[in-house]
């Protein structure tokens, strides 16, 4: 994989990744869920100053689909928010879901 970076007023525009959940979470058939992912790196930075976005959120099982998310900058946290599609309950696995925001960092 190939990362570029740009410098913006000072800071480094680049990746963050977010894992969980930090446990089991099951979603019942047709109902909504939150699925809260935590900071679990910066590509080449320490700290990051802004969110500029989400990039992407995989690992999600089949049959659910994303509704929204929301970035807690004060806690660097990504809630995802989620909406089970399929005709059963399913689980989501503790560590599976891995999200990418777009960050300025130092």
């Amino acid at each position: 994989m190939i990362t570029q970076a740009v410098m913006i007023g000072g800071k480094l525009m680049t990746t963050a990744t977010f894992t969980g959940p930090n446990t089991n979470i099951t979603i019942s058939s047709g109902t909504a869920g939150t699925i809260t992912l935590s900071l679990s790196g910066v590509s080449g930075a320490r700290r990051i100053s802004d969110y500029l976005g989400l990039l992407s959120i995989t690992g999600l099982p089949a049959g659910v689909v994303v509704t929204g998310f929301e970035i807690d900058a004060t806690k660097n946290e990504v809630t995802v928010f989620v909406y089970n599609t399929s005709g059963s309950d399913v689980t989501v696995t503790a560590g599976s879901v891995t999200a990418t925001a777009v960050v300025l960092a130092y």
